[in-house]
């Protein structure tokens, strides 16, 4: 078995439960934004001041670092312990995210963004898994 050093897997690991948790926490908000869009729609000047493309260029930085980290992760995880259920949790949860931002029903649907949330639940179970696995790995090792 080809010992992945635990340092870097565990920094890897937290980074990208941060970003995932930072990632539900914006589609939670995001659902809520969508289910008041008759209101926030009405007030033009959230239209002109560029809100919606902040908000979307946001989205894809945050789906940019969930690929970031779920394919260094799941790397790692891969070189460490030959098991395809961290990465296919990763690449999974990140194609789900990918592919609910860019439906044209993205911001449109509350059911689109409980997808997302999902997909980003998947990419963060993955890392938990994975510090978890890493941590009793350093626990079994001299």
């Amino acid at each position: 078995m080809d010992l992945v050093p635990a340092r870097p897997a565990r920094w890897i690991d937290r980074l990208g439960i941060c970003a995932s948790v930072g990632c539900g926490l914006h589609c939670a908000v995001l659902t809520v934004v969508i289910l008041m869009y008759p209101t926030l729609w009405l007030h033009r000047g959230l239209r002109s001041s560029g809100f919606w493309e902040a908000l979307w260029w946001t989205e894809l930085g945050l789906l940019v670092l969930a690929w970031l980290f779920a394919l260094l992760a799941a790397w790692l995880a891969w070189r460490r312990d030959r098991s395809l259920l961290i990465p296919g949790l990763a690449i999974i949860g990140s194609g789900i995210l990918t592919l609910t931002i860019a439906s044209p029903f993205h911001g449109r649907s509350p059911w689109i963004s409980a997808l997302a949330l999902f997909g980003g639940l998947l990419v963060a179970s993955a890392h938990v898994l994975n510090l978890w696995r890493t941590r009793r790995l350093r626990l079994r090792s001299p």
